[in-house]
């Protein structure tokens, strides 16, 4: 971590810069995932690729610890396409391009498999995207480029616990929030407008949508929603994940 003195607030200069991290030709950053409470990250690439950095340390002096190696042809379960973690513990999950996520150790030797791998049996789209439950890590939502929210639990084996289907036309899942309630609900948005509430019966409930407007991005804040239009516009959803 390079420091860089400090600003004043507001001037948006960040606190350090990292990198590079990936030295391996074509090697393209997809996924990034904080561990240790904030302490570590782990960056993945489309390459296969995984490493893990000690964010009080220079990367120049010590790059971090390459978890899994780039390769030059992987196969598709392991050209990844996103990555989270817990708040807490030396697990990551990462999504993959056969429409896959896998959970990993990150103190596993390096080149380990992942210590958990969770379908589909048969190709299916891209995950775009896998988000894990703030206070229950078990459970794992990811949405897929087809429009498809999963919801997934680490603790059982076999498919995911619920799964909604992507409408014809909705475009990828761009982001995605659980509600703070114990019931596993999820909001999740989609590229043609569409901010939509995923039940446990594997339904969902549209929220919203715009579809001149599309959506780019999507975070939970408590019980309320901000949602990124295409168009650069802010929407605010109060209450809606309560």
């Amino acid at each position: 971590l390079d420091p860089l003195p400090p600003k004043a607030s507001g001037e948006g200069v960040p606190a350090g810069r990292l990198g590079p991290l990936h030295t391996a030709r074509g090697a393209q950053p997809t996924g990034l995932a904080l561990l240790g409470a904030g302490a570590q990250a782990v960056c993945v690439d489309w390459q296969g690729g995984a490493r893990l950095v000690d964010l009080g340390a220079a990367p120049r002096r010590h790059p971090g610890t390459q978890l899994l190696a780039p390769a030059s042809d992987p196969e598709p379960s392991r050209r990844f396409t996103c990555a989270d973690a817990p708040p807490s513990g030396s697990t990551f999950l990462t999504g993959n391009a056969a429409g896959g996520v896998a959970a990993w150790d990150a103190r596993a030797a390096p080149g380990a498999c992942p210590a958990q791998e969770l379908g589909p049996q048969s190709p299916a789209p891209a995950v775009q995207g896998v988000w894990v439950h703030p206070t229950q890590p078990h459970l794992v939502a990811a949405g897929d480029a087809g429009g498809a929210l999963a919801l997934w639990d680490l603790r059982a084996t076999g498919g995911p616990a619920w799964r909604c289907p992507g409408r014809a036309g909705c475009g990828a899942v761009v982001g995605a929030a659980f509600a703070p309630s114990a019931a596993p609900r999820v909001a999740f948005a989609t590229l043609d407008g569409t901010v939509a509430l995923a039940s446990a019966a594997g339904h969902s409930a549209e929220l919203y949508r715009e579809p001149c407007a599309g959506m780019a991005a999507l975070v939970g804040d408590g019980d309320a929603l901000l949602a990124l239009t295409a168009q650069e516009g802010l929407l605010v959803m109060q209450g809606v994940l309560g």
